[in-house]
């Protein structure tokens, strides 16, 4: 199924949203800097251990998901 061209923009805008570094890769670098960004915006210092908790569900499950789901799509194994 072929994307429409508002459909494109919205997936460009959302993926820079995300390529942090503007590298065009998403990668666990840019999951660190939304983590970091997240905690400045509610107020959670760097170090504190709620700081530390989110860093961690951003790296250790969003991120990896992502890492995983790619994989399989492109034939590899992640174990």
């Amino acid at each position: 199924m072929a994307l429409s061209e508002l459909q494109k923009r919205k997936l460009k805008v959302e993926f820079q949203s995300y390529d942090l570094d503007g590298d065009g890769a998403i990668n666990q670098d840019d999951f660190e800097g939304l983590a970091a960004q997240i905690a400045r915006v509610t107020g959670i210092k760097s170090g504190a251990s709620e700081y530390e908790q989110l860093k961690s569900e951003y790296q250790n499950n969003t991120f990896a998901k992502l890492r995983g789901f790619n994989a399989r799509r492109n034939g590899m194994n992640t174990s």
